[in-house]
């Protein structure tokens, strides 16, 4: 439809489905800033003179040059990723207020502002993201996980979904556990540590494909987190997960080892 064929009623119409669609898709295109938990677009200096109408036209000029690759669609027509990005931190105690004192549950509440400065950093916010030292987190109702979840959402991240996993030899309410964005890949299997079926050689495992994708292209990943004083037990544990090194089936391990990298394979940079 040319802009001759438009009449007066129709303007409003369409100015509002142009509004919606930048506001959907600014984040491929312009920076955002999150202030109150309200979501403002900040457009560049040579794009914030122009006209309303000729601002939705420099955004959809740029959005059409993106690799396809990366954002194929599915069958219901809506974009899938294809490219999963991971990222791992150790966070101290969860961010748990007072986590270092052991004769103390959750009540004393979190303070999330450091994970969501680490994880939106940029406005990265990965599709997965592996965090160590989720201290208590499946308190009172899982308080601490789903409330971090929370956080990240209200200061504009995804909307994650996390999987609290657990520590070998029950060594303490303090796991890792993995925020995962599940609009953006699809989750098969976790291994929760309380189901009834539950083995140990499976802790902390979720596998999940991309959208779109069949059985025959899952990926996994496993969270862990290394025994803080003994050696011999983090060697145990590495060699158990050993079996997740199959070139056939794509695996992510991630986590803290209390240690530091030693070996013929590393280099001394000391």
């Amino acid at each position: 439809m040319g802009s001759h064929d438009l009449s007066t009623r129709d303007l409003p119409r369409l100015r509002r489905g142009a509004h919606k669609f930048l506001r959907g898709l600014a984040a491929h295109a312009w920076e955002h800033q999150n202030e109150f938990g309200r979501r403002e677009i900040t457009l560049p200096p040579d794009v914030a003179v122009l006209l309303e109408h000729q601002r939705f036209r420099v955004h959809a000029k740029q959005e059409a040059p993106r690799d396809p690759s990366h954002d194929r669609r599915t069958k219901e027509g809506t974009h899938a990723v294809t490219q999963i990005d991971f990222a791992y931190f150790n966070f101290e105690h969860g961010s748990l207020i007072g986590g270092e004192d052991r004769f103390y549950s959750s009540g004393r509440g979190y303070d999330f502002a450091g994970l969501v400065r680490v994880a939106g950093d940029q406005g990265r916010w990965p599709h997965i993201l592996l965090m160590g030292e989720a201290d208590r987190y499946g308190f009172a109702g899982g308080e601490g996980m789903w409330e971090a979840a929370a956080a990240m959402r209200t200061a504009g991240g995804r909307p994650y979904l996390p999987l609290l996993g657990s520590l070998p030899r029950e060594w303490g309410p303090y796991a890792p556990v993995i925020f995962a964005d599940a609009q953006s890949v699809v989750i098969r299997r976790w291994h929760d540590h309380r189901s009834p079926d539950f083995a140990a050689r499976h802790r902390n495992l979720l596998v999940a494909t991309l959208p779109g994708s069949g059985d025959d292209e899952m990926f996994r990943v496993v969270a862990t987190h290394g025994d803080l004083f003994s050696g011999a037990m983090r060697l145990a544990d590495a060699q158990a997960l050993r079996r997740f090194a199959d070139p056939a089936v794509p695996s992510l391990i991630a986590g803290d080892w209390n240690s530091v990298p030693s070996g013929p394979g590393w280099e001394d940079r000391s």
